[in-house]
């Protein structure tokens, strides 16, 4: 990495990082326009494509690099910005690029990566103790930005339990404090589809324990994690409940499940659902288009999507499935 783009980097990281004093709750409810408009910046980033997410990505992250300083002690503001960050994370990571630059064959972009876990992760940890601080959550509003403030500190915390330079125990103690967060999140928001599908994937991989992390949690822990297929399974199924065909993740993970209780035939189901999700999206996004309709098409992506799955996210999903596919379909019926 050039030590022009390293300083560039820090930089950005260190005005992420400067805010995260504790102040003052607010005595004003966070401005619904600016709700708004970076709610718009973020499902842009969400469907745009390969070729302009990293683009669509700074601009959401800059905004909010805008606001901070006015906004800081909303947690309306604080988890927007934690999204933005996983944006800015997710975009470098599946696009191949590290803050908005090609990354390169040295390792440097894995660091970056982490550099956004880490800001994303501080920024969100301030969101829940602006939530904490105001010690009461009594308009629907504020249920909301406290539900998504857990939300994305789970998110933060998982991101960071799975990075390669997180040791074992650390590991397990960030999946403690993910499942803690993620429970807060739907129990102040049930209804919140993608907060179920984030608890199934960790008793998913709770399940999936080898037995060496179990006896390492077992002396960490006086009662380490436990969970089962079914708990998992449950977690995804009220997801597709309260967003049916909406999120062909959460049916790859219906599928593993499946599988793994030796249900093949409901395993390719769940895998060909996803996929068809996946394909439908692609074919309503394909064709010729005349200025105007592009234009309408544009505004209208801005505010809904017939799935929930990132752009950039969906050729990885397609990989996996394709993958998949073979090793369930061994196991039917000839």
């Amino acid at each position: 990495m050039s030590g022009e783009m390293s300083s560039e980097i820090s930089a950005r990281f260190s005005s992420t990082m400067s805010l995260f004093s504790v102040p003052p709750p607010p005595d004003q409810p966070f401005p619904c326009a600016v709700a708004e408009e970076l709610d718009a910046l973020a499902a842009a980033v969400r469907l745009a494509s390969s070729s302009s997410a990293v683009d669509a990505a700074n601009g959401a992250f800059n905004r909010c690099l805008e606001y901070k300083k006015q906004y800081k002690q909303y947690p309306g503001f604080l988890w927007r910005f934690a999204r933005a960050t996983h944006l800015m994370w997710m975009t470098s990571t599946l696009v191949g690029h590290t803050a908005g630059s090609s990354s390169n064959s040295t390792g440097n972009g894995n660091l970056a990566d982490n550099h956004w876990i880490d800001a994303g992760l501080s920024i969100a940890r301030s969101a829940v103790r602006q939530v904490e601080a105001a010690n009461a959550v009594v308009e629907q509003e504020a249920v909301g930005d406290a539900a998504r403030s857990y939300q994305w500190l789970a998110i933060f915390l998982g991101l960071s339990a799975t990075s390669s330079s997180t040791s074992v125990s650390q590991r397990i103690q960030l999946g403690y404090e993910f499942l803690k967060n993620i429970n807060t999140a739907i129990e102040l928001d049930p209804n919140h589809a993608y907060c179920h599908i984030l608890k199934g994937r960790w008793c998913f991989e709770v399940y999936n324990l080898s037995w060496l992390e179990r006896q390492f949690a077992s002396r960490l822990f006086a009662a380490p994690p436990t969970t089962t297929l079914e708990e998992a399974m449950a977690e995804f199924l009220e997801a597709e409940r309260l967003e049916p065909n909406h999120w062909a993740i959460n049916s790859i993970f219906l599928a593993k499940c499946e599988y793994a209780g030796s249900h093949y035939a409901e395993a390719m189901r769940w895998l060909e659902t996803a996929e068809n999700l996946l394909r439908c999206e692609d074919c309503s996004n394909e064709g010729d288009h005349d200025a105007e309709s592009d234009d309408r098409e544009e505004e209208r992506a801005l505010t809904t999507s017939s799935i929930g799955d990132a752009v950039v996210e969906r050729p990885a999903l397609l990989a996996e499935i394709q993958a998949l596919k073979p090793r369930y379909r061994a196991y039917l019926p000839s």
